[in-house]
């Protein structure tokens, strides 16, 4: 067993799974309002240096960059082909929150796509090729096939 990483430490103590990086970066906004809050008070002002001000800024921008580099929010995106073809990939993928995944429909000969469905609502009407795009939740993407 290799020594813990940083990172490991990190997601080890501070969260129980991918999806608490979205408290993780709140806690870190509402951290940085309030310093902000702080070093731009009249009275805590007088009394600040630039050295001091720009410290604050570095700690806040330190722990921003440790959470987004060592945790990455995943979600599974399912796809599925209806009757008369098939889709590539044809099994569950996994996907970095805002990232995308191309996907491919393969007709049957004598049929084309009719459809292309991202839960369950229609985004395209042909084409052989579906990019999903900005992923920020478990997806399901589906295609369907009439004949041609």
């Amino acid at each position: 067993m290799s020594a813990p990483t940083r990172c490991d430490d990190l997601t080890n103590n501070l969260y129980a799974g991918n999806q608490y990086l979205v408290s993780l970066n709140l806690l870190l906004n509402t951290l940085s309002t309030i310093f902000n809050n702080i070093i731009n008070d009249p009275d805590y002002t007088a009394d600040t240096t630039a050295s001091e001000k720009s410290q604050i800024s570095s700690i806040i921008a330190g722990l921003n960059a440790a959470i987004t580099s060592c945790i990455q929010i995943q979600y599974t995106v399912t796809p599925t082909a209806g009757s008369n073809g098939s889709i590539n990939p044809n099994t569950a993928q996994t996907v970095n929150f805002n990232g995308s995944i191309m996907f491919t429909a393969i007709p049957n000969v004598g049929y084309q796509v009719s459809a292309w469905k991202v839960n369950g609502t229609t985004v395209a009407t042909s084409g052989l090729s579906y990019n999903l795009a900005n992923i920020t939740s478990n997806e399901t993407i589906e295609v369907d096939f009439s004949a041609v």
